[in-house]
């Protein structure tokens, strides 16, 4: 792979900032939320109590779940970083323009790969990656 030659040294330093923000608001997030979720066995005495505690507990997993997925995709990208690799497109090896690695700081693909990336993937069912656990529906299948 080149390494990155377009993107100066301050726009680096910016997004490894903005990278390294997200890292520690994440790593502050799971710290504060580490123990919460769990109730008293007599506060859950009533059914609607419990049903309610536990779809609670469900939504906070499953966040948990997405920001762990996206804490690695964030340390990948500051790997990338150092390897001189990130802001390069991962299908053309084209440059990803400035704006949109600002707005989502671990775009792997420019606009155009990613467009058709996400048109193939619309019009196959069975080849459609799962947001949450990205996998295929036939990877999970064969598990």
């Amino acid at each position: 792979m080149r390494e990155n030659n377009y993107l100066s040294d301050q726009d680096i330093t910016e997004l490894k900032n903005k990278i390294t923000l997200e890292l520690n608001l994440i790593n502050q997030r799971h710290q504060e939320t580490a123990n919460v979720g769990s109730m008293a066995k007599e506060e859950l005495s009533d059914p609607v109590d419990e049903a309610n505690s536990n779809i609670q507990v469900s939504h906070d997993l499953r966040m948990k779940n997405r920001e762990s997925f996206y804490f690695k995709k964030l340390k990948k990208s500051l790997q990338k970083i150092s390897d001189g690799t990130y802001g390069l497109c991962k299908e053309c090896d084209a440059e990803i323009a400035k704006d949109r690695l600002l707005a989502r700081l671990t775009a792997e693909m420019c606009i155009d790969c990613k467009e058709e990336s996400e048109m193939a993937e619309n019009s196959n069912f069975f080849d459609r990656r799962s947001k949450s656990l990205g996998k295929t529906l036939n990877e999970l299948a064969t598990r």
